[in-house]
Protein backbone atom coordinates (compact mmCIF):
# COMPACT_ATOMS: atom_id res chain seq x y z
CA UNK A 1 0.00 0.00 0.00
CA UNK A 2 1.14 3.43 -1.10
CA UNK A 3 2.43 6.05 1.81
CA UNK A 4 -1.01 8.22 0.83
CA UNK A 5 -3.33 5.06 1.21
CA UNK A 6 -1.89 4.72 4.59
CA UNK A 7 -2.78 7.72 5.70
CA UNK A 8 -6.41 7.74 4.13
CA UNK A 9 -6.45 4.01 6.20
CA UNK A 10 -4.94 6.18 9.04
CA UNK A 11 -7.59 9.37 9.10
CA UNK A 12 -11.11 7.82 8.34
CA UNK A 13 -10.75 4.55 10.39
CA UNK A 14 -8.34 5.16 13.44
CA UNK A 15 -7.32 2.37 15.20
CA UNK A 16 -9.39 -0.24 12.82
CA UNK A 17 -7.64 1.18 9.79
CA UNK A 18 -4.23 -0.57 10.24
CA UNK A 19 -6.05 -3.93 11.59
CA UNK A 20 -8.30 -4.22 8.59
CA UNK A 21 -6.24 -3.61 5.51
CA UNK A 22 -6.38 -6.38 2.90
CA UNK A 23 -2.86 -7.93 2.39
CA UNK A 24 -3.08 -7.50 -0.92
CA UNK A 25 -2.92 -3.66 -0.63
CA UNK A 26 -0.44 -3.76 2.92
CA UNK A 27 3.13 -3.80 2.82
CA UNK A 28 3.33 -5.30 6.25
CA UNK A 29 7.05 -2.57 7.01
CA UNK A 30 5.44 0.33 6.06
CA UNK A 31 2.37 -0.57 8.08
CA UNK A 32 4.42 -1.80 11.02
CA UNK A 33 6.78 1.50 10.48
CA UNK A 34 4.57 4.33 10.28
CA UNK A 35 0.97 2.73 10.75
CA UNK A 36 1.11 1.84 14.85
CA UNK A 37 2.40 5.34 16.01
CA UNK A 38 -0.52 7.07 14.20
CA UNK A 39 -3.15 4.78 14.55
CA UNK A 40 -2.46 4.79 18.28
CA UNK A 41 -2.68 8.47 19.09
CA UNK A 42 -3.87 8.71 21.94
CA UNK A 43 -4.35 12.32 21.56
CA UNK A 44 -7.01 11.31 19.44
CA UNK A 45 -9.16 9.64 22.21
CA UNK A 46 -11.26 12.72 23.23
CA UNK A 47 -12.19 13.51 19.52
CA UNK A 48 -16.27 13.10 18.97
CA UNK A 49 -17.27 10.99 15.99
CA UNK A 50 -21.10 9.88 14.90
CA UNK A 51 -21.13 5.64 15.04
CA UNK A 52 -23.21 3.24 16.39
CA UNK A 53 -22.42 0.64 19.07
CA UNK A 54 -24.09 -2.77 19.90
CA UNK A 55 -23.69 -5.70 21.37
CA UNK A 56 -25.08 -9.14 21.10
CA UNK A 57 -24.93 -11.90 24.09
CA UNK A 58 -26.19 -14.60 25.02
CA UNK A 59 -28.66 -12.78 27.40
CA UNK A 60 -31.88 -14.85 28.28
CA UNK A 61 -34.33 -13.86 25.96
CA UNK A 62 -37.47 -14.47 28.10
CA UNK A 63 -37.34 -11.92 30.89
CA UNK A 64 -39.94 -14.25 32.75
CA UNK A 65 -37.90 -17.18 32.53
CA UNK A 66 -37.68 -19.44 36.20
CA UNK A 67 -34.23 -20.79 35.49
CA UNK A 68 -33.95 -23.79 38.53
CA UNK A 69 -36.40 -22.42 39.77
CA UNK A 70 -34.79 -18.97 40.65
CA UNK A 71 -33.22 -16.12 39.35
CA UNK A 72 -36.04 -15.23 37.22
CA UNK A 73 -34.48 -13.57 33.55
CA UNK A 74 -31.13 -15.10 34.35
CA UNK A 75 -30.75 -18.06 31.91
CA UNK A 76 -27.90 -16.12 29.88
CA UNK A 77 -26.01 -18.85 28.33
CA UNK A 78 -26.99 -21.17 25.32
CA UNK A 79 -29.17 -18.47 23.04
CA UNK A 80 -28.03 -17.98 19.75
CA UNK A 81 -28.49 -15.92 16.95
CA UNK A 82 -29.38 -19.00 14.95
CA UNK A 83 -28.40 -22.87 14.83
CA UNK A 84 -27.44 -23.83 11.05
CA UNK A 85 -26.99 -27.49 10.07
CA UNK A 86 -27.49 -30.75 12.17
CA UNK A 87 -26.21 -29.68 15.19
CA UNK A 88 -27.18 -30.81 18.49
CA UNK A 89 -29.67 -28.82 20.73
CA UNK A 90 -27.94 -27.90 23.79
CA UNK A 91 -29.67 -27.80 27.30
CA UNK A 92 -31.66 -24.90 27.78
CA UNK A 93 -31.43 -23.62 24.16
CA UNK A 94 -32.79 -20.42 22.74
CA UNK A 95 -32.78 -18.88 19.33
CA UNK A 96 -33.79 -15.35 17.73
CA UNK A 97 -34.12 -16.70 14.50
CA UNK A 98 -34.28 -20.13 12.57
CA UNK A 99 -33.23 -18.73 9.37
CA UNK A 100 -29.46 -19.50 8.26
CA UNK A 101 -27.36 -18.07 5.31
CA UNK A 102 -26.05 -20.23 3.02
CA UNK A 103 -23.65 -22.86 3.83
CA UNK A 104 -24.01 -21.73 7.71
CA UNK A 105 -23.08 -24.36 9.36
CA UNK A 106 -22.77 -23.82 13.53
CA UNK A 107 -24.25 -21.81 16.23
CA UNK A 108 -24.40 -18.33 14.95
CA UNK A 109 -23.43 -15.95 18.02
CA UNK A 110 -23.33 -12.77 15.78
CA UNK A 111 -24.89 -11.97 12.62
CA UNK A 112 -24.73 -8.18 10.37
CA UNK A 113 -25.47 -7.11 7.04
CA UNK A 114 -25.25 -3.38 8.18
CA UNK A 115 -21.65 -2.15 7.03
CA UNK A 116 -19.47 -1.13 7.08
CA UNK A 117 -18.32 -1.75 10.63
CA UNK A 118 -15.84 -3.68 12.84
CA UNK A 119 -16.28 -6.18 15.57
CA UNK A 120 -14.39 -4.33 18.74
CA UNK A 121 -14.57 -7.26 21.51
CA UNK A 122 -15.49 -10.51 21.58
CA UNK A 123 -15.87 -12.06 25.60
CA UNK A 124 -16.39 -15.62 25.65
CA UNK A 125 -16.39 -18.34 28.57
CA UNK A 126 -17.88 -21.85 29.16
CA UNK A 127 -18.73 -23.93 31.83
CA UNK A 128 -19.23 -27.78 32.59
CA UNK A 129 -20.14 -28.49 36.09
CA UNK A 130 -17.71 -30.81 37.74
CA UNK A 131 -17.67 -31.94 41.48
CA UNK A 132 -16.01 -28.57 42.44
CA UNK A 133 -17.63 -26.23 40.27
CA UNK A 134 -17.98 -24.73 36.67
CA UNK A 135 -14.45 -25.70 34.49
CA UNK A 136 -14.31 -23.88 32.33
CA UNK A 137 -11.44 -25.34 30.09
CA UNK A 138 -12.41 -25.90 26.05
CA UNK A 139 -11.84 -28.52 24.33
CA UNK A 140 -13.02 -29.40 20.77
CA UNK A 141 -14.82 -25.88 20.23
CA UNK A 142 -14.20 -24.05 17.11
CA UNK A 143 -14.87 -20.45 16.44
CA UNK A 144 -15.83 -19.71 12.85
CA UNK A 145 -15.93 -15.73 11.08
CA UNK A 146 -16.92 -14.41 8.02
CA UNK A 147 -16.51 -10.67 6.77
CA UNK A 148 -18.67 -9.97 3.42
CA UNK A 149 -18.06 -13.54 1.70
CA UNK A 150 -20.49 -15.44 3.62
CA UNK A 151 -19.29 -18.79 1.74
CA UNK A 152 -15.65 -19.16 2.74
CA UNK A 153 -14.28 -17.59 6.48
CA UNK A 154 -11.74 -15.53 6.94
CA UNK A 155 -11.10 -17.35 10.24
CA UNK A 156 -11.36 -21.00 11.36
CA UNK A 157 -9.89 -21.82 14.67
CA UNK A 158 -10.35 -23.91 17.43
CA UNK A 159 -11.12 -22.06 20.60
CA UNK A 160 -8.69 -23.60 22.91
CA UNK A 161 -6.29 -21.93 20.60
CA UNK A 162 -7.42 -18.58 22.17
CA UNK A 163 -7.25 -19.62 25.41
CA UNK A 164 -3.55 -20.51 25.10
CA UNK A 165 -2.29 -17.55 23.12
CA UNK A 166 -1.46 -19.32 19.83
CA UNK A 167 -3.92 -18.70 17.27
CA UNK A 168 -2.64 -15.56 15.38
CA UNK A 169 -3.73 -13.27 15.65
CA UNK A 170 -5.93 -13.66 18.05
CA UNK A 171 -3.06 -13.42 20.94
CA UNK A 172 -1.72 -11.25 24.20
CA UNK A 173 -1.90 -8.92 24.39
CA UNK A 174 -5.04 -7.83 22.52
CA UNK A 175 -6.73 -11.51 23.07
CA UNK A 176 -6.18 -13.03 26.66
CA UNK A 177 -7.57 -15.89 29.08
CA UNK A 178 -8.54 -14.60 32.46
CA UNK A 179 -10.43 -15.55 35.25
CA UNK A 180 -11.90 -18.58 33.08
CA UNK A 181 -12.78 -16.47 30.29
CA UNK A 182 -11.76 -15.14 27.06
CA UNK A 183 -11.57 -11.14 25.94
CA UNK A 184 -10.15 -10.62 22.69
CA UNK A 185 -10.71 -6.76 21.39
CA UNK A 186 -8.65 -7.97 18.03
CA UNK A 187 -10.98 -5.83 15.38
CA UNK A 188 -12.95 -8.02 12.94
CA UNK A 189 -13.65 -5.26 10.06
CA UNK A 190 -15.80 -6.06 7.10
CA UNK A 191 -17.76 -4.00 4.11
CA UNK A 192 -21.29 -5.05 4.23
CA UNK A 193 -21.70 -8.28 6.03
CA UNK A 194 -20.53 -10.57 9.15
CA UNK A 195 -21.28 -13.62 10.89
CA UNK A 196 -19.32 -15.32 13.75
CA UNK A 197 -20.09 -19.01 14.22
CA UNK A 198 -18.87 -21.15 17.33
CA UNK A 199 -19.22 -25.02 16.24
CA UNK A 200 -18.32 -28.56 17.84
CA UNK A 201 -20.35 -27.54 20.87
CA UNK A 202 -20.45 -29.89 23.59
CA UNK A 203 -23.93 -31.30 24.98
CA UNK A 204 -22.53 -31.21 28.57
CA UNK A 205 -21.68 -27.51 28.67
CA UNK A 206 -22.69 -24.00 29.17
CA UNK A 207 -21.86 -21.39 26.55
CA UNK A 208 -21.82 -17.23 27.33
CA UNK A 209 -20.64 -14.78 24.69
CA UNK A 210 -21.14 -11.08 24.37
CA UNK A 211 -19.90 -9.62 21.21
CA UNK A 212 -19.39 -5.43 20.85
CA UNK A 213 -20.20 -4.39 16.95
CA UNK A 214 -19.11 -0.83 15.72
CA UNK A 215 -20.23 1.24 12.98
CA UNK A 216 -17.30 2.81 10.34
CA UNK A 217 -17.41 5.45 7.56
CA UNK A 218 -15.60 2.66 5.69
CA UNK A 219 -13.81 -0.28 6.03
CA UNK A 220 -11.66 -3.64 4.33
CA UNK A 221 -12.31 -7.20 4.84
CA UNK A 222 -10.99 -8.56 7.84
CA UNK A 223 -7.42 -10.87 6.73
CA UNK A 224 -6.23 -12.67 9.82
CA UNK A 225 -2.70 -13.32 8.02
CA UNK A 226 -1.80 -9.91 7.45
CA UNK A 227 -2.88 -9.23 11.08
CA UNK A 228 -0.65 -11.68 12.48
CA UNK A 229 2.19 -10.04 10.92
CA UNK A 230 1.42 -6.58 12.18
CA UNK A 231 0.32 -7.31 16.02
CA UNK A 232 2.15 -5.41 19.03
CA UNK A 233 3.75 -6.58 21.57
CA UNK A 234 2.58 -4.84 25.22
CA UNK A 235 6.01 -3.08 24.83
CA UNK A 236 4.31 -0.92 21.71
CA UNK A 237 1.28 -0.44 23.41
CA UNK A 238 3.09 1.34 25.87
CA UNK A 239 5.06 3.43 23.44
CA UNK A 240 2.29 4.14 21.72
CA UNK A 241 1.26 6.33 24.85
CA UNK A 242 4.74 8.71 24.75
CA UNK A 243 3.79 11.49 23.20
CA UNK A 244 6.77 13.95 21.36
CA UNK A 245 4.76 17.12 22.32
CA UNK A 246 4.63 16.46 26.31
CA UNK A 247 6.04 19.12 28.44
CA UNK A 248 6.58 18.40 32.26
CA UNK A 249 4.18 21.15 33.93
CA UNK A 250 4.75 19.56 37.37
CA UNK A 251 7.30 17.48 39.18
CA UNK A 252 7.56 18.11 42.89
CA UNK A 253 6.88 17.21 45.97
CA UNK A 254 3.04 19.43 46.73
CA UNK A 255 2.79 20.38 50.99
CA UNK A 256 -1.12 20.87 51.25
CA UNK A 257 -2.12 22.51 54.48
CA UNK A 258 -4.99 21.31 56.80
CA UNK A 259 -7.97 21.93 55.30
CA UNK A 260 -6.83 24.01 51.79
CA UNK A 261 -6.81 23.61 48.62
CA UNK A 262 -3.52 24.05 46.52
CA UNK A 263 -3.18 24.53 42.78
CA UNK A 264 -1.62 22.09 40.56
CA UNK A 265 -2.49 23.76 36.85
CA UNK A 266 -3.74 26.91 36.30
CA UNK A 267 -4.12 27.74 32.66
CA UNK A 268 -5.65 30.40 30.73
CA UNK A 269 -4.53 28.91 27.34
CA UNK A 270 -5.17 25.76 25.32
CA UNK A 271 -3.52 22.46 26.21
CA UNK A 272 -4.18 18.90 27.05
CA UNK A 273 -3.22 16.95 30.34
CA UNK A 274 -1.60 14.12 29.27
CA UNK A 275 -0.76 12.62 32.81
CA UNK A 276 -1.54 12.68 36.19
CA UNK A 277 0.57 11.00 38.44
CA UNK A 278 0.65 11.08 42.41
CA UNK A 279 3.29 9.23 45.05
CA UNK A 280 2.39 9.09 48.63
CA UNK A 281 4.56 7.11 51.45
CA UNK A 282 0.96 6.86 53.47
CA UNK A 283 -1.45 4.88 51.90
CA UNK A 284 -4.07 5.82 54.40
CA UNK A 285 -4.20 9.33 53.72
CA UNK A 286 -6.26 8.55 50.08
CA UNK A 287 -9.52 9.25 51.50
CA UNK A 288 -8.22 13.12 52.30
CA UNK A 289 -6.83 14.31 49.13
CA UNK A 290 -9.44 15.20 46.67
CA UNK A 291 -8.45 16.01 42.83
CA UNK A 292 -10.61 18.67 41.12
CA UNK A 293 -10.56 19.26 37.47
CA UNK A 294 -12.25 22.57 35.58
CA UNK A 295 -11.91 22.84 32.33
CA UNK A 296 -12.49 26.23 30.41
CA UNK A 297 -15.40 28.41 31.66
CA UNK A 298 -17.18 25.30 33.12
CA UNK A 299 -19.18 26.52 36.18
CA UNK A 300 -18.89 23.01 37.75
CA UNK A 301 -15.57 21.13 38.16
CA UNK A 302 -15.89 17.92 35.66
CA UNK A 303 -13.67 15.85 38.24
CA UNK A 304 -14.26 16.09 41.83
CA UNK A 305 -13.03 12.92 43.77
CA UNK A 306 -10.86 11.46 46.44
CA UNK A 307 -7.83 10.29 44.93
CA UNK A 308 -9.18 6.86 47.19
CA UNK A 309 -12.20 6.74 45.49
CA UNK A 310 -10.77 7.54 41.83
CA UNK A 311 -8.03 4.89 41.58
CA UNK A 312 -10.90 2.22 42.69
CA UNK A 313 -8.95 1.74 46.72
CA UNK A 314 -11.84 1.65 48.87
CA UNK A 315 -11.64 -2.07 49.54
CA UNK A 316 -7.63 -1.58 50.76
CA UNK A 317 -4.60 -0.77 48.87
CA UNK A 318 -4.51 -3.06 45.53
CA UNK A 319 -1.72 -3.15 42.77
CA UNK A 320 -3.17 -2.95 39.12
CA UNK A 321 -2.00 -1.90 35.55
CA UNK A 322 -4.18 -1.24 32.73
CA UNK A 323 -3.48 0.80 29.72
CA UNK A 324 -4.83 4.35 30.94
CA UNK A 325 -4.53 4.05 35.07
CA UNK A 326 -2.43 2.06 37.31
CA UNK A 327 -1.71 1.71 40.99
CA UNK A 328 1.47 0.55 42.45
CA UNK A 329 2.66 0.05 45.79
CA UNK A 330 6.21 -0.53 46.41
CA UNK A 331 9.36 0.00 49.34
CA UNK A 332 6.64 2.06 51.57
CA UNK A 333 5.11 4.24 48.64
CA UNK A 334 2.23 4.39 46.52
CA UNK A 335 1.94 5.57 42.76
CA UNK A 336 -1.39 6.23 41.34
CA UNK A 337 -1.43 7.73 37.90
CA UNK A 338 -3.88 8.29 34.93
CA UNK A 339 -3.06 8.54 31.18
CA UNK A 340 -6.10 9.85 30.05
CA UNK A 341 -5.93 13.06 27.42
CA UNK A 342 -7.58 16.08 29.26
CA UNK A 343 -8.33 18.63 26.70
CA UNK A 344 -9.38 22.42 26.92
CA UNK A 345 -9.70 25.52 24.90
CA UNK A 346 -9.28 28.55 26.81
CA UNK A 347 -7.72 27.49 30.36
CA UNK A 348 -8.32 24.49 33.06
CA UNK A 349 -7.16 24.19 36.89
CA UNK A 350 -6.33 21.36 38.89
CA UNK A 351 -6.16 21.46 42.59
CA UNK A 352 -5.76 19.02 45.61
CA UNK A 353 -7.46 19.76 48.83
CA UNK A 354 -6.80 18.26 52.18
CA UNK A 355 -9.95 17.07 54.02
CA UNK A 356 -7.56 16.22 57.12
CA UNK A 357 -7.19 17.80 60.15
CA UNK A 358 -3.23 17.43 59.58
CA UNK A 359 -1.00 18.37 56.61
CA UNK A 360 0.19 16.58 53.97
CA UNK A 361 2.83 15.98 51.69
CA UNK A 362 2.51 14.20 48.15
CA UNK A 363 4.37 14.18 45.38
CA UNK A 364 2.87 15.45 42.21
CA UNK A 365 3.76 14.86 38.51
CA UNK A 366 1.79 16.56 35.66
CA UNK A 367 2.44 16.64 31.86
CA UNK A 368 0.68 17.61 29.40
CA UNK A 369 0.87 19.70 25.37
CA UNK A 370 0.51 23.15 24.82
CA UNK A 371 -2.01 22.22 21.73
CA UNK A 372 -5.84 21.31 21.93
CA UNK A 373 -7.05 18.51 19.72
CA UNK A 374 -7.81 20.12 16.32
CA UNK A 375 -11.55 18.68 15.79
CA UNK A 376 -14.39 18.44 17.76
CA UNK A 377 -13.66 16.87 21.29
CA UNK A 378 -14.78 16.37 24.18
CA UNK A 379 -14.06 17.49 28.18
CA UNK A 380 -13.11 14.40 30.28
CA UNK A 381 -15.86 14.02 32.87
CA UNK A 382 -15.77 11.46 35.85
CA UNK A 383 -18.67 10.97 37.35
CA UNK A 384 -19.15 9.07 41.05
CA UNK A 385 -22.31 7.75 42.06
CA UNK A 386 -23.25 5.09 44.99
CA UNK A 387 -26.20 3.04 46.27
CA UNK A 388 -27.00 1.80 49.20
CA UNK A 389 -29.39 -0.95 50.43
CA UNK A 390 -31.91 -1.15 50.66
CA UNK A 391 -33.13 -2.01 47.61
CA UNK A 392 -36.52 -2.98 46.35
CA UNK A 393 -37.80 -4.74 43.89
CA UNK A 394 -36.27 -4.30 40.50
CA UNK A 395 -33.34 -1.91 41.75
CA UNK A 396 -30.65 -1.05 39.73
CA UNK A 397 -27.30 0.78 40.18
CA UNK A 398 -26.61 3.61 37.88
CA UNK A 399 -23.37 4.30 36.96
CA UNK A 400 -23.79 7.35 34.08
CA UNK A 401 -26.51 9.06 32.53
CA UNK A 402 -25.47 11.50 30.36
CA UNK A 403 -27.21 13.89 27.87
CA UNK A 404 -25.24 15.64 25.19
CA UNK A 405 -22.64 14.47 22.40
CA UNK A 406 -19.98 12.21 24.07
CA UNK A 407 -17.98 9.36 23.84
CA UNK A 408 -17.55 6.84 27.16
CA UNK A 409 -14.77 5.86 28.37
CA UNK A 410 -14.68 3.70 30.97
CA UNK A 411 -16.24 1.84 34.31
CA UNK A 412 -14.74 1.89 37.38
CA UNK A 413 -17.21 -0.38 39.83
CA UNK A 414 -16.48 -1.01 43.73
CA UNK A 415 -19.44 -3.40 45.36
CA UNK A 416 -20.61 -5.41 48.38
CA UNK A 417 -23.19 -7.69 48.70
CA UNK A 418 -24.00 -11.02 50.25
CA UNK A 419 -25.13 -14.70 49.73
CA UNK A 420 -28.24 -15.29 47.78
CA UNK A 421 -29.87 -18.66 50.35
CA UNK A 422 -32.65 -19.72 47.39
CA UNK A 423 -29.75 -19.40 44.87
CA UNK A 424 -28.93 -23.02 42.73
CA UNK A 425 -25.28 -22.01 43.93
CA UNK A 426 -25.50 -19.66 47.30
CA UNK A 427 -22.10 -17.62 47.18
CA UNK A 428 -21.35 -14.00 48.89
CA UNK A 429 -20.46 -12.85 45.33
CA UNK A 430 -24.00 -13.94 44.41
CA UNK A 431 -24.93 -10.26 43.47
CA UNK A 432 -22.71 -10.13 40.10
CA UNK A 433 -25.55 -12.00 38.55
CA UNK A 434 -26.81 -9.02 38.07
CA UNK A 435 -26.39 -7.66 34.40
CA UNK A 436 -25.02 -4.30 32.51
CA UNK A 437 -27.79 -2.62 30.54
CA UNK A 438 -26.65 0.35 28.14
CA UNK A 439 -28.61 3.02 26.44
CA UNK A 440 -27.55 4.75 23.71
CA UNK A 441 -29.61 7.67 22.51
CA UNK A 442 -32.55 6.29 23.52
CA UNK A 443 -32.18 2.58 22.09
CA UNK A 444 -31.33 -0.13 24.16
CA UNK A 445 -27.79 -1.37 22.72
CA UNK A 446 -26.05 -3.22 25.62
CA UNK A 447 -28.03 -6.35 27.59
CA UNK A 448 -25.23 -8.03 29.22
CA UNK A 449 -25.37 -11.51 30.77
CA UNK A 450 -23.90 -10.68 34.43
CA UNK A 451 -21.18 -8.41 35.93
CA UNK A 452 -18.01 -9.67 36.46
CA UNK A 453 -18.90 -10.85 32.33
CA UNK A 454 -18.67 -7.23 31.40
CA UNK A 455 -15.23 -6.64 33.41
CA UNK A 456 -13.86 -9.55 31.16
CA UNK A 457 -14.17 -12.15 33.78
CA UNK A 458 -16.33 -15.08 34.70
CA UNK A 459 -17.71 -17.06 37.44
CA UNK A 460 -17.62 -14.64 39.84
CA UNK A 461 -13.76 -14.00 39.50
CA UNK A 462 -12.09 -17.41 40.14
CA UNK A 463 -8.88 -15.70 40.08
CA UNK A 464 -7.16 -12.96 42.44
CA UNK A 465 -5.67 -11.17 40.21
CA UNK A 466 -6.60 -9.50 36.43
CA UNK A 467 -4.06 -7.39 34.59
CA UNK A 468 -4.77 -6.54 30.95
CA UNK A 469 -4.76 -3.49 28.35
CA UNK A 470 -8.80 -2.70 28.87
CA UNK A 471 -9.89 -4.59 32.30
CA UNK A 472 -8.40 -5.73 36.07
CA UNK A 473 -9.58 -7.20 38.83
CA UNK A 474 -8.65 -4.94 41.37
CA UNK A 475 -9.84 -6.81 44.62
CA UNK A 476 -12.44 -9.44 44.83
CA UNK A 477 -13.42 -10.79 48.66
CA UNK A 478 -15.29 -13.43 49.91
CA UNK A 479 -16.37 -13.93 53.89
CA UNK A 480 -18.48 -16.85 54.10
CA UNK A 481 -18.72 -17.01 57.17
CA UNK A 482 -20.76 -13.82 57.05
CA UNK A 483 -21.95 -14.41 53.02
CA UNK A 484 -20.55 -10.73 52.19
CA UNK A 485 -18.45 -10.81 49.47
CA UNK A 486 -16.46 -7.70 48.33
CA UNK A 487 -15.35 -6.74 44.59
CA UNK A 488 -13.34 -3.50 42.68
CA UNK A 489 -12.87 -3.77 38.99
CA UNK A 490 -12.52 -1.33 36.01
CA UNK A 491 -13.13 -2.10 32.10
CA UNK A 492 -12.21 0.58 29.46
CA UNK A 493 -13.65 1.76 26.43
CA UNK A 494 -11.01 3.24 25.07
CA UNK A 495 -9.49 3.62 21.38
CA UNK A 496 -11.16 1.50 19.51
CA UNK A 497 -14.10 0.23 21.65
CA UNK A 498 -15.02 4.09 22.69
CA UNK A 499 -18.89 3.95 22.75
CA UNK A 500 -19.86 7.12 20.88
CA UNK A 501 -23.56 8.99 21.48
CA UNK A 502 -24.86 11.55 19.77
CA UNK A 503 -27.94 12.56 22.53
CA UNK A 504 -27.89 10.71 25.72
CA UNK A 505 -26.05 7.60 27.29
CA UNK A 506 -27.04 5.63 30.19
CA UNK A 507 -25.57 3.17 31.90
CA UNK A 508 -26.54 0.62 35.12
CA UNK A 509 -26.39 -2.69 36.30
CA UNK A 510 -29.08 -4.54 38.21
CA UNK A 511 -28.85 -5.60 41.58
CA UNK A 512 -28.01 -9.25 41.66
CA UNK A 513 -30.42 -10.98 39.01
CA UNK A 514 -33.81 -9.25 40.04
CA UNK A 515 -32.53 -9.95 43.71
CA UNK A 516 -32.01 -6.51 45.56
CA UNK A 517 -31.58 -8.55 48.85
CA UNK A 518 -28.08 -9.31 47.50
CA UNK A 519 -26.67 -5.93 47.13
CA UNK A 520 -25.32 -4.14 49.95
CA UNK A 521 -23.33 -1.16 48.38
CA UNK A 522 -22.27 -0.08 44.63
CA UNK A 523 -19.95 2.44 44.03
CA UNK A 524 -19.08 3.82 40.84
CA UNK A 525 -16.86 5.87 38.63
CA UNK A 526 -17.89 6.68 34.90
CA UNK A 527 -15.52 8.03 32.44
CA UNK A 528 -16.12 10.16 29.28
CA UNK A 529 -15.84 13.02 27.03
CA UNK A 530 -19.07 15.48 26.52
CA UNK A 531 -18.94 18.14 24.39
Amino acid sequence: MADNAIERCIVSLGLLALLACDSSDVQTNAVSDSGWRGLLDWDAMPLLRAGHYRQLSSRDRDEASNFLGADPGNKDFNSFVSVCGDRPKLAYQQLDSTACDEDASGYVIAADDHGPGYVSRIWMTNGHFTGSGPDSNWRDERIRIYADDLMVPVYDGRITDWQSGSASPFIPPFTMWSSQAISSYVPISYVSKLRIELDELNIDSVYYYQVDLQSATSAWRFDAATLGRTMPSSSDMAHSQARDSAEVWLNAAVAVPAGATVPLLASSKAGTVQELRFVLDDAALLPDLELRAIWDDDAAPSIALPLQRLFGQMHGVHDFETLPMRVTSAENQLELSISLPMPFRSGAQLTLSNTSSSPITVFVHVTGSRTAPPRNFGHLHVEARQSLAPFGAGANHVVAEVSGRGKYLGTLLQLEGRADPLSPAPDPRNCLEGDEIGVIDGVTAIQGTGTEDFFNGAWYFDAKHQNTLFAALIEVGSDRGNDIGTLSAVRWHILHDAISFEESFRLHFEIGANKPATGIEYDSVAFYYLE
